[in-house]
């Protein structure tokens, strides 16, 4: 119980850290080829080294969490009460739901979150590729939750199917789309703008 420094190391297998309510953080990079399944109960988790590869990350905290893949960033059964970031220098998947209160995502390429049980509050992206996003939570704002306000996919196509309300920004800072010579696909129960 407490904090966990999980160091720095290569791990051939899965890497299983349980803090028991401590944030969960990291002295230098890790090499994980397995799972990596991190619960924190009310602590945070932080692994941003740039240096990261992981093959598949499962996150668990009811408060936030940050994640840094220098390879492709492939999300497991996720669960973040808070913000989780999201960044890698490749693309970004996902093999089971995402649930959080919000996520900023950052990927060099194509990002593709389409599980049917995702449920996100909030929303920040910044693409070099195809971003699709599949969210089934009560409302869904895009905002400011990082460096990037709402969706930027730097001339790429962005695909959201969002089953209750999505509420756009009108303004520079509090959630518009820039889709840059890409294409927008919005499905969506009803779409509003604030701000």
């Amino acid at each position: 119980t407490g904090a966990l420094n999980l160091g720095s190391g290569t791990i051939g297998g899965a890497l299983v850290a349980n803090s028991n309510g401590g944030s969960i953080t990291q002295a230098g990079a890790l090499v994980v080829s397995g799972t990596s399944t991190l619960t924190a109960g009310a602590g945070s988790i932080t692994l941003a080294n740039t240096g990261n590869s992981f093959g598949n990350v499962a996150l668990s905290t009811s408060s936030s969490a940050s994640i840094y893949d220098s390879t492709a960033l492939d999300l497991g059964s996720v669960s973040v009460g808070g913000t989780l970031k999201a960044q890698s220098a490749s693309t970004v998947g996902q093999s089971a739901a995402l649930v959080a209160g919000a996520l900023d995502l950052i990927s060099v390429g194509v990002a593709t979150l389409s599980d049917a049980g995702n449920s996100i509050g909030a929303l920040s992206a910044n693409t070099s590729g195809v971003f699709t996003l599949n969210n089934t939570s009560a409302n869904l704002y895009l905002q400011q939750l990082g460096s990037t306000a709402g969706v930027v996919t730097n001339g790429n196509a962005f695909n959201l199917t969002n089953t209750n309300t999505l509420y756009l920004g009108n303004g520079s800072t509090n959630g518009p789309i820039n889709v840059g010579g890409g294409v927008a696909t919005l499905s969506s129960n009803r779409i509003l703008q604030y701000g």
